[in-house]
């Protein structure tokens, strides 16, 4: 009896090192690949891109208040040109060049923009050698106010009619269905509009066994899926080490929307939580043919709903109480 005591206190004991153990390697991989992919790169085409995105964003805030007389922008302005030139020499043009372009020739005209002649002839020089682009989206700013009454209701039974599936029927998920979900999650909100988010698609059976596998496997239903979506946030697109975790928040926001867009076009979905282990992870990538610097956040396995209702787990929510989830300070 005392032996067997011991032998359990023992096996407690190793579990417990080997899980600190686990959990430190993971953490030392996790910032690995942050640093070579984020802190570490900073010339790449991601990185330039982001770069720009973050000075549009913070252009286009500058913008909007409309009652300061405070002159702005005049160091992004001129970062966002430098970022241009530097990136459609190493990589053509981008949706992203067209769009700063815009901006810049919108800030341009703003009664607050920098007065520095230099400067405004930098960037009037910039905005005439790619004039062509202006006009082909409409940005700086816009009026916003309080919505209109909504039907709370109907938007009370979209919210909670949605469940968990893991039965599916055989209709395959088309592109133009993909395509509608993703319009939709596209009004996620994002660290600066930086739009990290990616979606990888993968509907052929046997790789999508292979990611499951990776994944510990079927658990009895996992093959039932006619698509899997693997969520992931592109982490080259942040540049500081007080953003290190951003990536999660900004990828479980989009996946959060994209699992909304896909009941609002009626498609039946589950998530899987990602394995973020290590060599798990390494396999992954592999498998997956997603890019290093691209961190999974969720799997959503998915396929259209079968024509006879299925039993699924209630998943009872807890109700609100202060003191247990609610907290009021």
């Amino acid at each position: 009896m005392k032996k067997n005591i011991l032998q359990r206190i023992e096996r407690k004991l190793f579990r417990k090192v080997l899980d600190k153990s686990e959990c430190k390697n993971n953490f030392i991989y996790d910032f690995n690949t942050y640093f070579a992919n984020c802190l570490d790169g900073n010339n790449g085409k991601d990185q330039i891109l982001s770069h720009v995105m973050l000075s549009v964003h913070q252009l286009e805030k500058g913008m909007s208040f409309t009652k300061s007389a405070r002159i702005f922008g005049e160091e992004k302005a001129l970062s966002i040109v430098k970022n241009l030139r530097s990136f459609t020499k190493k990589y053509g043009n981008h949706q992203i060049v067209s769009l700063a372009t815009n901006v810049l020739a919108t800030y341009l005209s703003n009664p607050n923009s920098t007065k520095n002649e230099q400067s405004r002839n930098i960037i009037a020089s910039y905005i005439e050698e790619n004039k062509v682009m202006l006009g082909q989206y409409t940005i700086g700013t816009k009026v916003v106010k309080e919505p209109p009454a909504f039907d709370e209701q109907k938007i009370n039974e979209f919210f909670f009619s949605r469940n968990s599936v893991r039965e599916f029927s055989d209709e395959p998920i088309t592109d133009k269905e993909i395509m509608k979900v993703m319009e939709f999650a596209s009004c996620t909100p994002t660290a600066c509009n930086r739009q990290t988010s990616r979606v990888h698609v993968y509907r052929d059976k046997a790789l999508m066994n292979k990611l499951i596998e990776n994944q510990l496997g079927n658990q009895n239903w996992c093959d039932n899926a006619t698509a899997i979506f693997v969520i992931t946030s592109n982490v080259s697109c942040f540049n500081s080490s007080y953003e290190h975790v951003q990536a999660f928040v900004d990828g479980g926001l989009y996946a959060m929307n994209f699992e909304w867009g896909l009941h609002l076009y009626h498609i039946a979905s589950c998530y899987k939580m990602y394995v973020r282990l290590a060599e798990v992870d390494k396999e992954f990538h592999e498998i997956s043919g997603i890019p290093d610097n691209e961190f999974p956040i969720v799997l959503i396995l998915a396929g259209h709903y079968k024509k006879e209702p299925i039993i699924s787990p209630k998943s009872a929510r807890l109700p609100i109480e202060k003191g247990l989830n609610l907290f009021i300070h």
